[in-house]
């Protein structure tokens, strides 16, 4: 008799989780009162244009992400970014740089000879610690820095290194220098699922969600969770709508609704969960006829700098297909933890500092056709120094019989999120 597992949260990883445990033979239910997907959603503020609520794109590298779209039918709906997406900015100096002219000479010779530093540093060090020691403080408080805002919201002293990037940090660990880890990548013989580049879903991620409703239809529970309980050797998810027993419980929501729902059955994995921070970002989506940004894929601020913004993608070059003709349209990020009052505020506030900063930038005035505001007041999960080690004394913790998954159980991001569903459900199934 097959076992009966229950999904708990419907995000990436909570549909990672169901589409493996289903191949696994297992008879799954996954309860979730929200649509499927999570935040990889796409809306259509007005007609012809469209915007992502979540995440914009992945890497090249998401094989994880990438298995999952192949077993929701989206395989060949994955495509490249637009030409433009090649060119990316710095802010520096007031002004944006592109691509390698974006570095000082003097960083680009600390980042060469930095390839072959042989130094080290604790296997928890924080990412700051970890760049300045091979590249130098600039390098980690202007670049780096810069590059951290972009993904997690955050300053470089605020994520933990093998958390971040495990591989690099691993391997160089292994290798005894960067140029050591690079080459060990090289000679692996492992192959990306795609070729280099930014990828994206045609017509936008929420087309994941889309699937995985339709993949899991008839597995679907819309009830909004109140409570977990032991039922006998088994378990039960108490609902709004009622019960769902099941012989084992993948938990796949956001920690901070993960840890009030195991705190009955384990204090240290709930105050573990509730230990896990977050960036709060406020994306401001905009739509202009008259933005004097240049093409490319977008630009970063780093802390430095001392913009009121962490960034802007520039989306009408990276998704032309999504912007109306004859409008320019953007997604100007604020926030993160250095400003996280900023995730409040209003319309008028938002375009105040978007305008500001395109006129810092260009010299010019930036009119607004449209504006919609998305509040993320838990957007990324920062892996903080000792993030590793609290993933391992969670899933060591567990109680028999339960499992949890969620981009937090790694770097936060999309590539995370699929890996840790995959992997809960191996786990529970034996398949580990």
């Amino acid at each position: 008799m097959s076992r009966a597992v229950v999904v708990v949260g419907g995000g990436l990883a909570g549909v990672s989780a169901a589409m493996r445990l289903r191949e696994l033979g297992a008879q799954v239910r996954i309860v979730d009162p929200g649509v499927l997907g999570g935040t990889a959603r796409t809306a259509e503020p007005v007609p012809g244009w469209k915007i992502e609520l979540g995440p914009h794109t992945f890497t090249h590298r998401s094989a994880e992400l990438v298995g999952l779209l192949a077993r929701l039918g989206l395989r060949d709906e994955i495509v490249p970014l637009g030409a433009g997406a090649k060119v990316r900015f710095l802010r520096r100096g007031g002004a944006l740089c592109a691509n390698a002219r974006a570095l000082r000479l003097g960083e680009m010779w600390s980042l060469f000879w930095g390839l072959f530093s042989r130094a080290e540093t604790a296997p928890d060090a924080d990412m700051r610690a970890w760049a300045s020691a091979r590249f130098g403080p600039r390098v980690a408080d202007e670049v780096v820095a810069a590059f951290v805002t972009g993904i997690w919201a955050a300053a470089p002293e605020e994520l933990e290194m093998a958390s971040a990037f495990p591989m690099l940090e691993a391997l160089t660990r292994a290798e005894g220098s960067v140029f050591g880890a690079l080459r060990a990548i090289r000679q692996s013989g492992v192959q990306p699922p795609l070729t280099a580049g930014t990828w994206t879903v045609r017509g936008g991620l929420g087309r994941i969600g889309e699937a995985a409703e339709t993949a899991l239809s008839g597995e679907r529970d819309h009830g909004r969770v109140l409570g977990v309980s032991r039922r006998g050797t088994g378990w039960c998810v108490d609902t709004n709508e009622g019960e769902v027993e099941g012989d084992q419980i993948v938990c796949a929501l956001p920690t901070w609704q993960a840890a009030p729902l195991m705190a009955p059955h384990s204090a240290s994995v709930a105050e573990g969960l509730g230990s896990v921070k977050y960036s709060p970002i406020l994306a401001a989506h905009w739509l202009s006829p008259d933005s004097a940004f240049p093409a490319g894929f977008g630009y970063l601020a780093g802390p430095a700098e001392g913009a009121k913004v962490l960034g802007t993608l520039f989306t009408s070059d990276l998704f032309p297909e999504r912007t109306p003709a004859g409008f320019r349209s953007g997604a100007t990020l604020l926030g993160g933890t250095r400003d996280p009052e900023a995730v409040n505020l209003d319309d008028q506030g938002a375009r105040a500092r978007i305008e500001e900063e395109h006129r810092q930038l260009t010299g010019r005035t930036l009119t607004f056709e449209h504006m919609h505001l998305v509040r993320h007041a838990r957007a990324v999960a920062v892996p903080a120094p000792g993030h590793a080690e609290l993933r391992r004394r969670l899933h060591a913790s567990l109680p028999e019989g339960l499992a949890l998954a969620g981009a937090w159980d790694g770097s936060g991001a999309m590539e995370d999120a699929a890996r840790s569903g995959r992997e809960a459900a191996d786990r529970l199934m034996g398949a580990a």
